[in-house]
């Protein structure tokens, strides 16, 4: 389901770019050579984490479970790479579902035991203790392990074999930075 889903969307970029020549539709797809390097490895899973300072931080599982990368996505334009921790698991999770604000509940995929992710520490989260080949093709012919969208920017990021492609929408950004700024001056009297 999910192939066919991101496959539809994938044709719908194409497609609008051809169609529509006004460039404040386009869409942008940022591939793996511009975000930080730690975006540029192979990944196994992400997710999006909204913080309670109104950052958006994206977690990338990436060495098999062996490591956590973890990137400031809150701005498109400016990803910025806050670094990655190890983890001591035995193998490759999928994050499932959050639970309440600072925590991440995965699903390990070899026993199917889950775990709790703390992000009281955002940029160094920590693993506590165990609770009890989809994909798509894109262009170049890269096999997408996973995607993600952030609603707020329109921003979609798929992790593929040779790292992490970003598909933008700038008119989204716009968009997003215009109701920000008209929510400041209405409540801040300017």
């Amino acid at each position: 389901m999910r192939r066919i889903a991101v496959a539809i969307v994938a044709s719908g970029i194409v497609a609008a770019t051809a169609v529509h020549a006004d460039p404040s539709n386009l869409t942008v797809l940022v591939p793996p050579t511009e975000p930080p390097e730690l975006a540029r490895q192979s990944g196994d899973a992400m997710f999006l984490h909204e913080t309670s300072a109104g950052r958006t931080l994206l977690y990338i599982e990436q060495d098999q479970g062996g490591r956590l990368a973890t990137f400031d996505v809150t701005d498109p334009v400016h990803i910025k790479g806050e670094g990655s921790v190890q983890l001591d698991v035995g193998g490759p999770f999928d994050f499932v579902s959050p639970l309440g604000t600072q925590a991440e509940l995965i699903r390990f995929r070899q026993d199917h035991e889950d775990a709790v992710l703390d992000l009281h520490q955002e940029r160094v989260p920590q693993l506590k203790a165990r609770v009890g080949d989809d994909g798509f093709t894109v262009p170049g012919d890269y096999h997408v392990l996973d995607t993600v969208t952030n609603s707020a920017t329109g921003t979609t990021f798929l992790l593929t074999e040779n790292g992490l492609f970003l598909i933008r929408r700038p008119a989204v950004e716009r968009d997003k930075r215009l109701r920000e700024q008209e929510w400041f001056w209405q409540h801040n009297g300017g």
